[in-house]
């Protein structure tokens, strides 16, 4: 994908400032982070995904195997950035299939009328 700068298209001089844009691919990008979850966690990550990461802003849904039972869960964080750490602003955790059956149900319902 291009992007070209605005004013460049104003000034007809579209060719000269077109620089390459990509998309990240999130997943990948994701693998890198040292996702900012209590210590007991962080060997515990089995797959994690970043959805947003803006500014102080840092949402992630993760696989976590539980180290005291060994059950998987899928976690959905979302952290602020201030004082100089990530602070945990919110949490919420889907232990079961029929939990994630309803869910999924709610999404694919009103998925057409999301922005």
């Amino acid at each position: 994908m291009k992007y070209v700068f605005p004013f460049a298209l104003a000034m007809g001089m579209a060719g000269q400032f077109v620089r390459e844009q990509y998309e990240p691919d999130l997943r990948s990008v994701a693998a890198d982070f040292d996702f900012p979850v209590a210590s007991y966690l962080r060997g515990q990550i089995r797959d994690a995904m970043t959805l947003t990461r803006t500014g102080r802003w840092w949402s992630a849904a993760l696989l976590i195997e539980d180290p005291r039972h060994g059950k998987r869960y899928v976690a959905v964080y979302r952290w602020h950035f201030r004082d100089g750490d990530w602070k945990r602003v919110s949490k919420f955790v889907c232990r079961s299939k029929g939990d994630a059956d309803k869910i999924r149900s709610f999404l694919d319902t009103h998925y057409a009328t999301l922005s």
